[in-house]
This record gives structure tokens, C-alpha cells and sequence, in this order.
């Protein structure tokens, strides 16, 4: 006969879990944890794999709309979608030529982002966007800068995440620009007679606007205020001013202006080789006056950006009456 002590223990141990039964759920959980993590690290690395093809695959994207120059005055827009989400970084360097840096992030299926790709140097173009920029669509404008011979194509990159209302109750606002972006039909780009909430306004009257543009004439020179930043423009600067971050903005005028004069010393020495055509020792004095006249942005003021464009009209009138051209 068992004692109701001894059977007391029988039971208690049948109730009791076995040690493989105990060991299976601790190992159950264990192989849980450790597959969701693999798959976390896997998906993260699948991201940031993706943004490392992205990042090349953007600035190849890119390359039509730095070569638009060639083919006349033309404004090209196209729309950029990413197959996700992503996170752009740009950096600039204005020492010498110059360069600029790119790199990004992607947002993986359950939100969370990759890490950023290294960064790629891009030293072929001339990019004006914020400093950092999130979205899934990219408004791409490429604009020919000439002053007055061609420098090189302009890229704008216009994030769908920031509207622009041009305040269009305005006399003096531009006939050309206004029709052009019409034309262009970009949709975060609005014409209006009022300043929406949720908008970034444009006014060239009013210095109340976030961004107000002082310019004379057709808008060739001036001047756009965005807070307490001065950015000088001429010719198709203006939208690099507009679409742009001021430190950005800075770095790719300052680029530019080095690349201008470098290739006024280059048409100088090719005047040198034909002085003996008719104009073009006038087209030489209109050139060193003109590349006398090329100040970085540090030191540029709305007055010697006027008289720039100025210059680059009447060396462009000198070397349109010589009877040999220089560019």
C-alpha cells in the first residue's frame, strides 16, 4: 500500500513539466530571439546594400541633365522616383573647383532606416537642394548658366515634401519665369494671390515673403533674401537661390565663380593667338574687365552682382561685332 504521502509526491511530480520539456522552450525561445534578430540585421543590411545602388543610381540619373547645354537654351524637368523612401544627404566643398558629396539612406518595410552610404564624390556637376531631404519623388529642373558664354548646366532638385507659391498678384513678377514653371507643371510649385499656410512663398515685392527676390529688369541680377542670407544671382541663379539651402547655395556660386574665371583666362589666351582680326583686342579689354569684376560670394554685393551681368553683356557685344569670335 502506498501512504497518502507517497502518493501525494507521485502526483506532484506527474504534474510537473519534464527537464527536456523545460529545455525545448528555453531553446524554442532562444532560436526565436536569435532569428529575429538575424532577420533584423538581414533586412538592415538588405537597406543598406539597396541605398549603396541608390546612391550610384542617383547620380547617374543625374547625368542628362548636366549636359542639356549643348543642345540650346532650353529648361528640362523630369520627375526622379525612388522604388522606396528615401533619406538624401548633400555636402559641398568650394576649395579650388570644387566638388560635391552625396549620400543615402533607404526606410526599410517596418519604418526603421539603413544606415547612410559612404559618401560619393561627385565633382562633374553642379547640384542646388538642401543640405538633407527625405521623400519618395524628386523634382529635377536643369538650367544652362551662361554669363555670357556658356559655364555650365545647373541642376535644381525640388524635394516633394517643401511647396513653393510664387505670390502671383504681382505686375513686376517675371513673364518668363512665371510661364515657364506653367509649363513645367511641377506640382509642388503653385502660382497664387496669397500666401498659403503650408507653402513657401515667392514674392518679388513683397520683403514679408519667405523669399523675396530684388532683382531689376527681367530678373538677369539681384538679389533673393531668404531670413538674414543675401544670395547674389545672374542669369539662371535665380533658381539655385530660390529652390536651394543658403550654405548650399554659397558653395556651388563660389565653385562656379572659380570655374568662370578660369575659363576667361582660357579665352584670353585664344584672343591672344588672333589679334589681328578687327574687335577682338576691344573683345580682350571687355574680358578682364568682366573677369575683374567675379567675386566669391563673401565678398559680393547686390551692386557688383549687377555690374557683372553688365560687364557680360557688353563683352558679349564686343565679340559678337569682332570679325572673329572668341567663344
Amino acid at each position: 500500500m502506498i501512504s497518502s504521502l507517497q502518493h501525494l509526491i507521485i502526483n506532484k511530480r506527474a504534474q510537473m513539466p519534464s527537464f527536456g520539456w523545460i529545455f525545448a522552450i528555453i531553446l524554442g525561445i532562444a532560436i526565436l530571439f536569435f532569428a529575429i534578430f538575424f532577420v533584423g540585421r538581414l533586412i538592415a543590411g538588405g537597406g543598406y546594400q539597396q541605398a549603396a545602388e541608390l546612391v550610384y543610381s542617383f547620380d547617374i540619373l543625374l547625368n542628362p541633365f548636366a549636359s542639356i547645354g549643348g543642345v540650346g537654351e532650353v529648361t528640362l524637368s523630369k520627375t526622379i522616383s525612388m522604388p522606396s523612401e528615401i533619406s538624401l544627404k548633400m555636402s559641398c566643398d568650394d576649395s579650388g573647383i570644387g566638388k560635391q558629396g552625396i549620400s543615402l539612406r533607404t526606410r526599410g518595410a517596418f519604418g526603421k532606416w539603413s544606415e547612410y552610404t559612404p559618401e560619393k564624390g561627385i565633382y562633374d556637376k553642379y547640384i542646388f537642394t538642401f543640405s538633407e531631404s527625405e521623400g519618395k519623388r524628386f523634382y529635377v529642373l536643369s538650367k544652362s548658366f551662361e554669363l555670357p558664354f556658356r559655364v555650365e548646366d545647373l541642376i535644381f532638385i525640388i524635394t516633394e515634401d517643401i511647396k513653393y507659391c510664387f505670390i502671383d498678384n504681382e505686375e513686376n513678377i517675371p513673364s518668363e519665369i512665371k510661364n515657364e514653371f506653367k509649363a513645367l507643371e511641377i506640382p509642388n510649385v503653385k502660382f497664387g494671390r496669397e500666401q498659403g499656410e503650408d507653402c513657401t512663398s515667392i514674392s518679388f515685392r513683397s520683403s514679408q515673403a519667405d523669399i523675396y527676390v530684388d532683382c531689376k529688369g527681367e530678373c538677369n541680377s539681384g538679389t533673393v533674401v531668404k531670413g538674414e542670407d543675401e544670395l547674389y544671382f545672374a542669369s539662371s541663379l535665380l533658381y539655385g537661390a530660390i529652390f536651394s539651402s543658403p550654405s548650399m547655395y554659397k558653395c556651388n556660386f563660389n565653385r562656379l565663380m572659380e570655374r568662370l574665371s578660369l575659363l576667361c583666362e582660357i579665352y584670353d589666351e585664344k584672343a591672344k593667338k588672333i589679334l589681328d582680326c578687327q574687335g577682338v583686342q576691344a573683345v580682350r579689354t571687355k574680358l578682364n574687365a568682366f573677369k575683374n569684376s567675379i567675386e566669391k560670394s563673401d565678398k559680393m554685393t547686390s551692386a557688383k552682382i549687377n555690374a557683372l551681368y553688365d560687364n557680360s553683356e557688353e563683352l558679349e557685344d564686343e565679340n559678337t561685332y569682332a570679325s572673329c569670335q572668341v567663344f
